[in-house]
């Protein structure tokens, strides 16, 4: 129903995200991986990162996040715009800290802390032309988002107890596809560490990149950071993320 429908056919990640969670029930990591970077496609060659989705869906762009980080992606969750939308009401809105003041056609945002029902929440995420660094703050905005909605939860008293926790993920779910591994049970097992324990603390960043460009064929892109992905890879493998974080920062 977006404008962008007009010119783009089949399916678009409009956000990727990856989350790391420990075993050990230490703090968990956000890192945003930003739609436009160029990256291969297995079997299709050399495209923006989003278009695994379209050309394979999800199994593949599963398989295209794997092969760039050099790790195995677990579980996965999608959720779509009206989704979004729903699960945002469904909690009664979800307070997010405005980073500066713009404006959409419907809505203005104010810097500070605003309380976003389900259709401000979807503009305040996919705006990205009123700011100077476009998608870039886009990101920044949906993690923003992000941290809001954990707040949400954690004030819910989601992580207080099993019995809670498990209230929580029924209110959430109707929202949100998932692989079929990603039972409620298996939710519950991964969260157990932090129920009782007041919440997760989760860290949040952008995968580095080496800034935009174009592709050979004239597409404006976000051009990998291989380095900074590698460091990624072993950081993710070897148990090392606060040390990624130390390096490249967070949000």
């Amino acid at each position: 129903g977006s404008a962008e429908a007009a010119t783009v056919s089949g399916q678009r990640a409009d956000t990727i995200m990856l989350l790391h969670v420990p075993k050990d029930g230490s703090d968990a990591y956000l890192i945003s991986i930003m739609r436009d970077t160029w990256v291969n496609i297995p079997g299709y060659g050399s495209a923006k990162i989003n278009a695994g989705l379209n050309y394979g869906g999800l199994d593949l762009q599963v398989a295209t996040i794997e092969q760039l980080l050099g790790t195995r992606i677990d579980h996965i969750a999608e959720i779509d715009f009206a989704g979004f939308k729903g699960l945002t009401d469904e909690l009664g809105g979800v307070t997010v800290q405005v980073p500066l003041n713009f404006q959409t056609d419907d809505y203005t945002f104010t810097q500070g802390p605003m309380h976003l029902n389900g259709d401000q929440a979807l503009q305040f995420v996919r705006q990205r032309y009123q700011f100077s660094d476009g998608d870039y703050q886009r990101v920044r905005n949906q993690r923003i988002y992000m941290n809001g909605l954990l707040d949400t939860i954690k004030s819910k008293g989601a992580f207080e107890n099993a019995t809670q926790f498990k209230s929580m993920v029924e209110t959430i779910s109707p929202y949100v596809t998932v692989d079929s591994g990603l039972s409620a049970g298996e939710i519950a097992k991964i969260a157990a560490p932090y129920i009782g324990s007041g919440g997760v603390n989760l860290h949040m960043m952008t995968l580095p990149n080496a800034g935009t460009g174009w592709s050979a064929d004239g597409q404006s892109i976000v051009v990998l950071d291989q380095a900074a992905t590698s460091d990624l890879s072993q950081s993710l493998t070897n148990g090392t993320m606060s040390d990624y974080i130390s390096r490249y920062g967070e949000d």
